[in-house]
């Protein structure tokens, strides 16, 4: 479907738990085809797990910030927007305000954060 070249923009999206031999040659091997299709690359970074803060989010963020840089790509980081909503110090009421109950997903809040 990318090689059809019918896009402006195509979307790599990953999973909270990525590692970067997991996440760096994907990103470059479809960034690669995505351009030579025409189009242009976005990385869009979920937010990790609520048990996973602050390592999984911060993790997260360092791999789609370097990687964008390196590939010259825009990024959307919702790990790094809620980083920026908790604050340095989140009370655990705060915390969940993003979180759907499984404390996996993003609730209501959450998925506002991420548009």
């Amino acid at each position: 479907m990318i090689a059809s070249g019918k896009w402006d923009y195509v979307v790599l999206q990953d999973i909270y738990y990525v590692e970067a031999a997991a996440f760096q040659p994907y990103a470059r091997q479809f960034h690669t085809l995505i351009k030579e299709s025409g189009s242009n690359t976005v990385l869009f970074g979920t937010a990790s797990i609520l048990s996973d803060y602050p390592k999984g989010f911060e993790r997260q963020h360092s791999l789609h910030f370097a990687m964008g840089k390196e590939l010259g790509v825009p990024i959307v980081d919702a790990s790094y927007a809620y980083i920026k909503y908790f604050g340095d110090k989140p009370s655990t009421e705060r915390l969940e305000t993003l979180f759907a109950k499984d404390r996996a997903h993003p609730g209501l809040w959450g998925s506002y954060l991420y548009s």
